[in-house]
Parts: structure tokens; C-alpha cells; sequence
């Protein structure tokens, strides 16, 4: 009797613990999940700029509809000769980048401030270190808002902003990385894009077998960026940018980490985006594209910001003690050979990976 008594004892401790073990086993699960519902409710819950921006978005709607019908009120005596219909994509390519009566309450730089530039510019954004670069550039990319005034972007035109601090995707493989997000994904474009940008061969052969990897529907290869240093994922940062080719491009002190050399040939590909409407794209269809437009940071004084105002339209220099000021820029056109694609950004040394022509990769 007493042996049985034991055994029954022990099946009914068994039996309860086994039931405390699935409550145990549910409670960790709760509580895991707890850390992210506290953070997801704390996001939700905090205060949110949807009604300002939704406010600068109808201001922006209407400064749109505004122009256009100053300027059908103009052409109305063509369209009557029946010239063309109206409003057109010339017509939008001509709306300007607008900043108008912007203040920012602690910067003396930005204190109604109004200023403009025509799609298609380089502007160069110079000033010294806490003069308001940073917050006019963020204002321009739309993340943050002036205390008072507009900033007015055409509503049609595709913005980009691209921080100083490099982002790399370790999830994904390095094309992955070049080509995310983009709209057109040319292989060949890429490549030529990240060989100018001076990517070293392995890597340049790295993004060969990820398109190989890519077509044959493989598991891509990610132990491409265990070792990489601040400036090499900031070209590749760089790439995904030019990649990507958006209408208005907005770069935060893209030359900090360039040695002379390297600034010379990064500024043609800078004026090669604005001239021929992107970089690497097919200069015989250039008249079919949008305007490209971009606005760079650099700091006050330097060899590199000289590089970079010789290339540029126009100059917005923020002084630390007063108004920002417009200056012209060197406007030094690209040669045809960049132009075209022929560069000098190689690396001496280095043997070039051949372009993937259609037919030979695998289906």
C-alpha cells in the first residue's frame, strides 16, 4: 500500500508539474512579448507633426495650382493658336526649389529667409560648423519643418535624402544593398556606377555573383560586409544613391572622408547627375528624362569645398552671424568622355569586370 501511495504521488506531481511547466512555458512567451507592445504603445502615443505636415503638403498643393495657372494665364494666346496643350512636362520642369520666408527661431542664418533655384542646379550648401547646414538640408528632405515660412518642392519630383552617416543592409547582399529601392535596376548600369565610385575588384566581383546568384534564384552571399570600415560603406551608401536616380538629391558633406584625388572624380559624377539628368543613364535619351537637381553640404573652407564650388551652380553660404547668402558657382560642365560614361576614377592596377551581357547569363 505504502509503494502505491508512493507512486500515485509521484504521477500526480508529474502531471502538475508538466501543467506548471505550459504556464511557465506561456508566461515567458507574454513577457517577450511585452518589451515590444510597451514600445509600439509608446510610439503610437507620442506627439506627431501629421497635422503641420499635412498642412504643408495642401500649402504646397496650392502653391502648385497657383503657378499653373499664373502661367496658363500667360500662354493662353498660344493655346488659342493652338501651340501645344497646357500644362506640360516643360512647364513642370520649370517650377523652381523654393524656400520662402523660412525662419528657424536659433539660427541668425535662416531668419526669413527666401531664396530659390530652377530644377536642374548643383547647389553647394557651405558654411561653418553650427551655421544651420544640417537643418536646412533636413528641411529640404522633409524631415524636419521650419518654425514659420515654406519650403516649396514640386510635388511631381521624387526626393532623396542621403546622411552623412552611412546605412548598410547586413540582411541583404551587397547588389541588394547598391540597387535598394530603385526603380530601374540595369546590371551593367550598376556596375559602372560603383566602378567609378572606386569599389575595389572584389568587390566589383562580388556584385557580378550576386546577379549570377540573382538569375539562378540562389541564397545570396552575406559575409560581404563583416569587415567593412566607415568609408567603405559609405561608398557603398554613395552607389545606392546614384543607383536609385532621383529628381532632387540632397547629400550631407559627401566629401568629408574623399582625399583630393578621389574629390575631383566624385564631382564629375556630381555634375554628370545634373547635366545629363543621372549618372550612367543613356545620354541620347536625356531630353526624355526630369531634370535632376542637387543640393550637397560642405564646410566652410578646404581644397574639397573649392572642388565643389567650381562645379556648382550656385552657392548657399550660411554664415554663423547673419542671413544666408546666394553666391554664383564655377558651373564647370563634365567633359563628353564622363559624360559618357569613360572614367578615370579606377584604380590604377586594377583589371575592370566585364559587363554581363543578357545572353550569357542562365535562365
Amino acid at each position: 500500500t505504502t509503494i502505491g501511495a508512493f507512486v500515485a504521488t509521484l504521477n500526480i506531481y508529474q502531471s502538475l508539474g508538466t501543467k506548471f511547466e505550459k504556464i511557465y512555458s506561456r508566461i515567458r512567451t507574454w513577457l517577450t512579448a511585452a518589451g515590444p507592445a510597451v514600445g509600439i504603445t509608446s510610439l503610437v502615443n507620442q506627439p506627431t507633426t501629421t497635422l503641420s505636415r499635412k498642412q504643408k503638403y495642401q500649402r504646397r498643393s496650392t502653391e502648385t495650382e497657383h503657378l499653373v495657372s499664373k502661367q496658363q494665364e500667360i500662354e493662353a494666346p498660344l493655346r488659342m493658336r493652338g501651340s501645344g496643350s497646357f500644362p506640360d512636362q516643360k512647364f513642370y520642369d520649370s517650377l523652381p526649389v523654393k524656400v520662402n520666408e523660412v525662419n528657424k527661431d536659433h539660427l541668425r542664418s535662416l531668419q526669413q529667409t527666401s531664396v530659390q533655384v530652377p530644377q536642374g542646379s548643383l547647389v553647394a550648401v557651405t558654411g561653418p560648423h553650427g551655421s544651420g547646414k544640417a537643418t536646412l538640408m533636413r528641411m529640404l528632405s522633409d524631415i524636419e519643418l521650419p518654425d514659420s515660412g515654406t519650403l516649396f518642392i514640386p510635388e511631381q519630383l521624387r526626393c532623396l535624402n542621403v546622411s552623412y552617416n552611412p546605412d548598410v543592409l547586413e540582411h541583404l547582399s551587397l547588389l541588394d544593398n547598391v540597387t535598394f529601392g530603385a526603380q530601374e535596376k540595369e546590371f551593367n548600369r550598376v556596375l559602372r556606377i560603383c566602378r567609378r565610385l572606386g569599389f575595389p575588384q572584389q568587390w566589383l566581383e562580388h556584385l557580378h555573383d550576386d546577379e549570377l546568384r540573382r538569375v539562378q534564384d540562389e541564397e545570396p552571399d552575406l559575409g560581404w560586409c563583416s569587415f567593412l570600415s566607415v568609408s567603405e560603406k559609405r561608398k557603398v551608401h554613395l552607389a545606392r544613391a546614384l543607383v536609385y536616380d532621383p529628381e532632387i538629391m540632397i547629400m550631407h558633406r559627401p566629401l568629408n572622408h574623399l582625399d583630393i584625388h578621389e574629390v575631383k572624380d566624385f564631382m564629375s559624377l556630381l555634375r554628370e547627375f545634373v547635366d545629363n539628368k543621372g549618372v550612367e543613364n543613356d545620354p541620347d535619351q536625356v531630353n526624355d528624362r526630369r531634370m535632376r537637381t542637387l543640393f550637397v553640404s560642405a564646410a566652410d573652407t578646404g581644397a574639397s569645398v573649392d572642388e565643389l564650388i567650381k562645379v556648382s551652380d550656385v552657392v548657399w553660404h550660411m554664415p554663423a552671424n547673419s542671413r544666408l547668402e546666394v553666391k554664383p558657382g564655377g558651373n564647370l560642365k563634365v567633359t563628353e568622355s564622363k559624360v559618357n560614361g569613360t572614367n578615370g576614377a579606377m584604380q590604377e592596377g586594377l583589371a575592370p569586370v566585364p559587363e554581363i551581357a543578357s545572353e550569357s547569363l542562365p535562365i
